[in-house]
């Protein structure tokens, strides 16, 4: 539940963010926050997807 209130947070922060900066620093903080939402079974299709999260990002 965790993961999800960073993921929730940082999307608010890119929706209200003033300038470039703390868009791409929210946007990383996103990406942070989402990952182990994207691996939490653990199983091999679980690493798959978190691979590709984790390359396309």
């Amino acid at each position: 539940m965790a993961f999800m209130a960073l993921a929730s947070a940082a999307t608010m922060a890119i929706a209200f963010s003033a300038n470039l900066f703390t868009f791409f620093v929210a946007y990383q903080a996103l990406i942070l926050a989402v990952f182990p939402l994207v691996a939490h079974r653990g199983d091999d299709e679980a690493r798959k997807a978190a691979r590709d999260f984790w390359r396309r990002c």
